[in-house]
């Protein structure tokens, strides 16, 4: 016998799985039929315990007085030979998404997206592709606020009139935008104008990133430059012959790595790292990366390996974190996606950080087990 919150689970994961496809349609779920079996009593159960089957019956009939618009819960007539006629519930049913929502406990969230959806529509009448940007955008649609909201219709008619317009994100002559507005909405903004326009291009100036770079053996120095920042673009022209490159996760490490010979560090900046791939004084050089024993490392991990398939891990292994164990921390928004192109050692070493969702930020390693590990990797340093 199935009670309340079993429904209330039932109508959180159909809402989960099924809302994004809602707001992408012009219906938006109002068309959305669906039903809940509540898996009544056999007769026999019934004779067992007629207390708790009563106290069954009378829990949904004060639930029927607060099912949202849209949903009922559906009676029905059981003839037993034993105990006479019995009028119980059999099921829940619902026509349109509203319902679902509520159960869920998103109808305010749900009702602000479809009221933006409809008004988007409304706004580009034309814009055949527009239901593929509300369907990526369901839920960020429902969170913003209403000021928000103002501005983002007002960004997106900007950049529909004037597509390639070259201004920076604070130009943008609308109230209330800076950078850290884009910064904050530029996946939603993306994924509208592609609805709206077929291309997701803003037309904005970007920064492009930019590479620490810190050249680990003084003979590569350029006229005497040794730690530097600089876009790929002009990384690319850089006359340099290294016979390794270490890229490392995070600033701290690149800044502590000791003089090796023909070395340079790089800081990766997370993702952007698979942006390195092209570097024509990588192609001959050995090319290790050293990442946070995480999740969202081994993920880094994979997609430059994507990128550049002969990279190496560093002091990501399950021995590194067994001794350094004690310095982890919980991960907090762990990555949980499927991560390829990982060797059958860093596939380990995920596996055990998964486990407890662990994160060694490679900060935390001791210097006296790394530079070890790198002397065991073939590194020579310069004294």
């Amino acid at each position: 016998m199935r009670l309340p919150p079993d429904l209330r689970a039932f109508a959180r994961r159909r809402f989960q799985h099924q809302h994004r496809d809602w707001l992408g349609r012009l219906t938006l779920g109002a068309d959305h039929e669906w039903a809940y079996p509540l898996k009544p009593p056999t007769e026999h159960a019934f004779a067992a315990d007629p207390d708790a089957v009563a106290r069954w019956v009378a829990t949904w009939t004060r639930e029927e007085t607060r099912m949202p618009a849209g949903a009922a819960v559906e009676w029905g007539i059981r003839r037993w030979s034993s105990m006479g006629h019995q009028r119980i519930p059999l099921r829940v049913r619902g026509a349109g998404s509203d319902g679902i929502a509520d159960l869920a406990g998103h109808g305010p969230l749900w009702r602000r997206a479809v009221d933006r959806a409809v008004m988007l529509r409304q706004r580009w009448p034309d814009a055949t592709e527009l239901g593929r940007g509300l369907t990526a955008t369901a839920r960020a649609l429902g969170a913003i606020d209403d000021t928000e909201f103002g501005q983002l219709v007002a960004v997106l008619t900007f950049l529909r009139e004037r597509p390639a317009s070259g201004l920076w994100a604070r130009e943008l002559p609308v109230p209330g935008i800076d950078s850290k507005w884009m910064e904050r909405h530029r996946r939603l903004v993306q994924e509208l104008l592609a609805g709206i326009t077929g291309s997701a291009d803003t037309g904005l100036r970007r920064a492009a990133t930019r590479f620490r770079v810190r050249l680990l053996d003084p003979a590569l120095s350029l006229r005497g430059l040794t730690d530097f920042t600089a876009p790929v673009a002009e990384l690319t022209g850089l006359p340099l012959r290294p016979s390794v490159v270490l890229v490392a996760e995070n600033l701290t490490t690149v800044h502590s790595l000791p003089r090796i010979r023909g070395g340079i560090a790089v800081h990766g900046q997370g993702r952007a790292v698979t942006l390195l791939a092209g570097l024509p004084w990588l192609s001959d050089a050995r090319l290790l990366y050293w990442g946070d024993l995480d999740s969202h490392g081994f993920a880094i991990l994979g997609a430059f390996r994507a990128a550049v398939p002969r990279v190496e891990s560093l002091l990501m292994d399950p021995g590194t974190l067994a001794e350094f164990r004690g310095l982890c921390v919980r991960e907090p928004t762990p990555f949980r996606s499927p991560i390829s192109h990982l060797t059958a050692t860093e596939h380990a070493a995920l596996r055990d950080v998964r486990e407890g969702d662990l994160r060694l930020e490679q900060e935390r390693v001791g210097w006296e087990h790394a530079r070890a590990r790198l002397l065991d990797a073939g590194l020579s340093f310069l004294e």
